[in-house]
């Protein structure tokens, strides 16, 4: 039988330079072949995963720090890509250019009054949400062609939000994740963190069965999606 007792373990493949600022944003292909990277510098970085090399930077210099990546998977009509968010409150996106391998500019949009704060790609209907501000309002967009299709108030602010099929999992910046259902925005249920004093910054999706998220307290909290049960407290540090 053979012995996987390290299999748990993970490998330093390559360390990545670029940004002479803060990294706000990663966020790897579907095919795992590439990484995208983005921050306070206004660059975006298209990086070679398995080699390490730095295959196309993207300037958003007159638009702000970008805050938000994230892919946008082919679908017929539409040609992968990517979209970031920046700090003026636009979204760009832009698609591959097949001759090449390039990405190229396709369209952009200003559609919030604020920063960026996170972006999601639905695969399918083909269709962007964002969070801007910190405000609690939610957009969606379609990309081809670019439409606001609705925008919908929610009961708190936004830090980070996680899109899974029908459902939005926003980190409220109040008592912990707020489950929504989509896309009529509808409050399902609240998993509190317990904490007053600590904000959840961020919020994802781990498979369809669990939440995971991470706070200024320095600890994940994992939670189980249909009972809304806390799971696990596991240790970060000093903070996510």
């Amino acid at each position: 039988m053979a012995d996987n007792s390290n299999s748990q373990f993970m490998i330093l493949n390559h360390t990545l330079h670029h940004h002479t600022a803060g990294v706000n944003a990663v966020a790897l292909s579907p095919d795992g072949n590439r990484l995208l990277s983005a921050g306070d510098d206004a660059d975006i970085v298209v990086w070679n995963t398995m080699t390490g090399e730095k295959m196309q930077v993207i300037s958003s210099a007159f638009h702000g720090p970008v805050g938000a990546l994230v892919w946008v998977s082919h679908k017929p009509g539409m040609s992968p890509g990517f979209a970031f968010g920046c700090g003026d409150g636009s979204i760009h996106v832009y698609q591959l250019q097949e001759s090449s391998s390039n990405y190229q500019y396709y369209v952009q949009e200003l559609v919030h009054d604020g920063p960026i704060m996170d972006i999601k790609f639905d695969p399918k209907f083909g269709r962007l949400a964002s969070v801007g501000n910190g405000f609690a309002q939610v957009e969606c967009y379609s990309i081809e062609p670019w439409v606001l299709k609705w925008s919908k108030q929610i009961r708190t602010r936004i830090a980070h939000a996680d899109l899974r099929q029908n459902y939005l999992a926003v980190a409220n910046l109040h008592d912990g994740i707020d489950l929504y259902s989509v896309p009529n925005m509808q409050l399902i249920k609240t998993y509190s963190h317990g904490n007053a004093n600590t904000a959840i910054f961020r919020v994802s999706f781990v498979d369809s069965d669990w939440l995971v998220s991470g706070g200024q307290d320095g600890f994940a909290r994992l939670y189980d999606v249909q009972s809304g049960q806390f799971l696990q407290k596991m240790e970060h540090g000093s903070g996510m």
